[in-house]
Protein backbone atom coordinates (compact mmCIF):
# COMPACT_ATOMS: atom_id res chain seq x y z
CA UNK A 1 0.00 0.00 0.00
CA UNK A 2 1.38 3.37 -0.99
CA UNK A 3 -0.28 6.64 0.01
CA UNK A 4 0.61 9.94 -1.61
CA UNK A 5 -0.87 13.35 -0.96
CA UNK A 6 -2.38 15.63 -3.60
CA UNK A 7 1.12 16.94 -4.39
CA UNK A 8 2.30 13.38 -5.18
CA UNK A 9 4.44 13.30 -2.02
CA UNK A 10 4.81 9.87 -0.41
CA UNK A 11 3.24 9.86 3.06
CA UNK A 12 2.83 6.15 3.89
CA UNK A 13 4.04 2.74 2.68
CA UNK A 14 3.23 -0.75 3.92
CA UNK A 15 3.31 -4.29 2.61
CA UNK A 16 2.59 -7.76 3.88
CA UNK A 17 4.12 -11.05 2.83
CA UNK A 18 1.54 -13.57 1.65
CA UNK A 19 1.42 -16.89 -0.15
CA UNK A 20 1.44 -16.92 -3.92
CA UNK A 21 -2.05 -16.45 -5.30
CA UNK A 22 -3.79 -16.09 -8.62
CA UNK A 23 -3.15 -12.46 -9.68
CA UNK A 24 -6.85 -11.51 -9.63
CA UNK A 25 -7.32 -12.97 -6.15
CA UNK A 26 -4.11 -11.28 -4.98
CA UNK A 27 -5.34 -7.87 -6.18
CA UNK A 28 -8.66 -8.26 -4.36
CA UNK A 29 -6.94 -9.44 -1.19
CA UNK A 30 -4.49 -6.53 -1.30
CA UNK A 31 -7.33 -4.00 -1.44
CA UNK A 32 -9.13 -5.88 1.34
CA UNK A 33 -5.93 -5.75 3.43
CA UNK A 34 -5.31 -2.04 2.75
CA UNK A 35 -8.80 -0.68 3.41
CA UNK A 36 -8.76 -1.00 7.22
CA UNK A 37 -5.34 0.69 7.25
CA UNK A 38 -6.80 3.56 5.23
CA UNK A 39 -9.66 3.79 7.74
CA UNK A 40 -7.18 3.92 10.65
CA UNK A 41 -5.21 6.66 8.87
CA UNK A 42 -8.48 8.62 8.43
CA UNK A 43 -7.54 9.47 4.87
CA UNK A 44 -10.89 11.08 4.05
CA UNK A 45 -11.54 11.73 0.36
CA UNK A 46 -9.30 9.19 -1.31
CA UNK A 47 -8.84 7.99 -4.86
CA UNK A 48 -7.56 4.44 -4.96
CA UNK A 49 -5.54 3.57 -8.08
CA UNK A 50 -5.54 -0.08 -9.06
CA UNK A 51 -3.98 -1.77 -12.09
CA UNK A 52 -6.52 -4.61 -12.05
CA UNK A 53 -9.58 -3.79 -14.14
CA UNK A 54 -11.36 -6.77 -12.59
CA UNK A 55 -10.80 -5.45 -9.05
CA UNK A 56 -12.01 -1.97 -10.01
CA UNK A 57 -15.09 -3.33 -11.77
CA UNK A 58 -15.93 -5.71 -8.93
CA UNK A 59 -15.53 -2.96 -6.34
CA UNK A 60 -17.68 -0.44 -8.19
CA UNK A 61 -20.36 -2.82 -9.49
CA UNK A 62 -23.78 -2.85 -7.88
CA UNK A 63 -24.24 -6.50 -8.90
CA UNK A 64 -23.17 -9.44 -6.79
CA UNK A 65 -19.72 -10.78 -7.55
CA UNK A 66 -19.88 -13.90 -9.69
CA UNK A 67 -16.42 -15.11 -8.66
CA UNK A 68 -16.59 -17.40 -5.66
CA UNK A 69 -12.82 -17.07 -5.25
CA UNK A 70 -13.21 -13.43 -4.21
CA UNK A 71 -16.87 -13.19 -3.15
CA UNK A 72 -16.15 -12.48 0.54
CA UNK A 73 -13.34 -10.05 -0.24
CA UNK A 74 -15.55 -8.17 -2.71
CA UNK A 75 -18.33 -7.88 -0.12
CA UNK A 76 -15.96 -6.54 2.53
CA UNK A 77 -14.33 -4.08 0.12
CA UNK A 78 -17.67 -2.77 -1.14
CA UNK A 79 -18.90 -2.21 2.42
CA UNK A 80 -15.75 -0.30 3.30
CA UNK A 81 -15.92 1.82 0.14
CA UNK A 82 -19.60 2.56 0.80
CA UNK A 83 -18.75 3.64 4.37
CA UNK A 84 -15.95 6.02 3.34
CA UNK A 85 -15.51 8.89 0.87
CA UNK A 86 -13.40 6.76 -1.45
CA UNK A 87 -13.37 6.04 -5.16
CA UNK A 88 -11.34 3.46 -7.05
CA UNK A 89 -9.99 3.93 -10.56
CA UNK A 90 -8.02 1.81 -12.96
CA UNK A 91 -4.42 2.82 -13.72
CA UNK A 92 -2.17 1.21 -16.29
CA UNK A 93 0.49 -1.05 -14.77
CA UNK A 94 3.20 0.97 -16.56
CA UNK A 95 2.18 4.00 -14.46
CA UNK A 96 1.92 1.93 -11.29
CA UNK A 97 5.54 0.79 -11.14
CA UNK A 98 6.23 1.84 -7.53
CA UNK A 99 3.23 -0.05 -6.19
CA UNK A 100 4.21 -3.21 -8.06
CA UNK A 101 7.91 -2.97 -7.16
CA UNK A 102 7.62 -2.11 -3.45
CA UNK A 103 6.32 -5.48 -2.19
CA UNK A 104 8.90 -7.36 -4.25
CA UNK A 105 11.73 -5.32 -2.71
CA UNK A 106 10.52 -5.25 0.89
Amino acid sequence: MIVKNDEDKLIFMASEEVQKLDPQVAEMKSVEWATPIAEELKLGNTIWLCDSVNTVNTTTSREESCSWDTYLEASVIRNRFNSNPWTIQWISRKFNVLVDAFPKLS
